[in-house]
């Protein structure tokens, strides 16, 4: 064997390994973040365990908003400006980033503080979630950095891990210590979770970023940066925080013990999606190096390959929901299963993602977001509206709008896709021999400084 092909079988197998190595850590905290809301469930009853969720989801919808686009955009800047030679941007962009998150951060936890006090019931719960923001905003943005500097533990490990284990093995201590948590105490334990896991994450990347970057004088293209940003982070939104913003939307409407339903129904539908996240992972970085050779067949065939193992399970647990769902939410208690209804329609609606694909992830890809910007922009706008209307009807009614929701953006980000890149990433491409012979736009693989 040739020392390139042994070269390229132990890139190939570290790319496996590395892959296999995120996803355990992913699936361990969607396991920590399972077990702990069914811990408060047993333990604090429905009604502060929604006080407790709607506050964590809030936190984490506020500190992506914090980071300005950052957090989104991370990747993209610094592989490319560091591809292309340029590591003045580079080192331009995460010092920026640091500094807005530094100022939005605290001015968000202002806010939050504020609106807590006004409100009035509640206020220990919401005012420890606004001192989180900050924490989660810093989580958030080093997490894209410590990924755009292709170190990837240090980028998941904290985030999608440590935090949601910390707080977990914090709570399941108090709870065998005979402590009677409630929602302000959880929330408390939370903030200091993302105070200790952001700021030694932030540690042990501005290390990594000093030795990585020794001697480069910093440039700037802030305007650039915050618009591309903003448009990738709509995509983030709608693509992995949708959920989250859906349950702090319906707490403004529901009663605390209705939250807890519903936001029992996203985690357990949530599972559905991790299947779809897991399969979309391991497609991303062939499909980027397939989109970057225009390669429309290899992209049709490997999309293809992603339908079997990506929609049949997704499908199936679904249909599954219908006869078992009552007695899986029955985990939480047995007045969880008020929220029924809900998982079964959210769960149809990871099914209809599984099938029209990963759409998101092509639209970044092919760096498209700036033209579907208004059409998300104005389902955003729309979710904002009928959520907290629907939530009056009740938590089904809520699943109804995210479905109504899903099936608005999967149906026009599928076409638009074939329209431009003429490939189908959908369930229905598995029965064509191809994809379309359509150009990837101009300007699809350029460079964004």
């Amino acid at each position: 064997m040739s020392h390139d092909g042994s070269r390229g079988i132990r890139a190939l197998i570290g790319h496996g390994l590395r892959a296999v190595s995120v996803l355990s850590i992913r699936a361990g905290g969607t396991v920590a973040v399972f077990l702990l809301q069914v811990l408060m469930a047993r333990t604090m009853g429905a009604t502060e365990t929604g006080l407790a969720a709607a506050a964590m989801s809030a936190v984490l919808v506020a500190g992506l908003a914090a980071t300005a686009g950052y957090q989104a955009g991370s990747t993209r800047f610094i592989v490319q400006n560091e591809t292309l030679g340029r590591r003045d941007l580079a080192l331009g962009f995460i010092r920026r980033g640091w500094v807005v998150v530094a100022v939005a951060g605290p001015l968000l936890a202002a806010a939050g503080v504020t609106l807590a006090w006004v409100w009035g019931d509640g206020f220990a719960v919401w005012g420890c979630a606004a001192l989180a923001v900050p924490f989660m905003a810093l989580l958030l943005l080093d997490s894209g950095y410590a990924h755009g500097c292709a170190r990837f533990t240090l980028s998941f490990l904290p985030s999608a891990f440590l935090r949601q284990v910390l707080v977990l093995a914090a709570v399941a201590g108090g709870v065998a210590a005979g402590v009677a948590w409630d929602a302000a105490g959880v929330m408390a334990v939370f903030a200091a979770v993302m105070a200790v896991t952001a700021l030694g994450q932030w540690l042990a990347l501005r290390r990594h970023v000093a030795r990585r970057l020794a001697g480069v004088t910093p440039a700037y293209d802030t305007r650039h940066w915050i618009g591309t940003g903003v448009e990738l982070s709509i995509l983030l939104l709608f693509s992995g925080l949708y959920g989250d913003l859906v349950v702090v939307l319906a707490a403004l409407v529901l009663p605390p013990a209705d939250v807890a339903y519903l936001n029992a129904a996203v985690r357990f539908a949530g599972v559905l999606g991790f299947v779809v996240y897991a399969v979309n992972a391991t497609l991303e970085p062939r499909l980027s190096a397939l989109v970057a050779h225009e390669d429309h067949g290899g992209m049709q065939a490997l999309l293809r390959l992603g339908v079997h193992l990506r929609v049949w399970p997704v499908l199936a647990a679904a249909l599954l929901t219908v006869p078992f769902g009552g007695a899986l939410l029955g985990l939480f208690g047995a007045d969880f299963r008020a929220g029924h209804g809900a998982l079964v329609v959210l769960a149809l609606s990871h099914g209809l993602i599984a099938a029209t694909g990963p759409v998101f992830m092509l639209i970044s890809i092919t760096r498209q977001q700036r033209a579907v910007f208004p059409l998300l922009a104005g389902l955003l706008a729309a979710t904002l509206v009928l959520v907290p209307a629907a939530a009056l009807a009740g938590v089904t009614a809520v699943a109804g709008v995210v479905l109504a929701v899903t099936a608005v953006w999967c149906v026009a980000l599928r076409r638009r896709l074939l329209s431009t890149i003429g490939v189908d990433p959908s369930v229905l491409a598995a029965a064509r021999a191809g994809g379309l012979s359509h150009p990837i736009p101009a300007g699809a693989p350029g460079h964004d400084r």
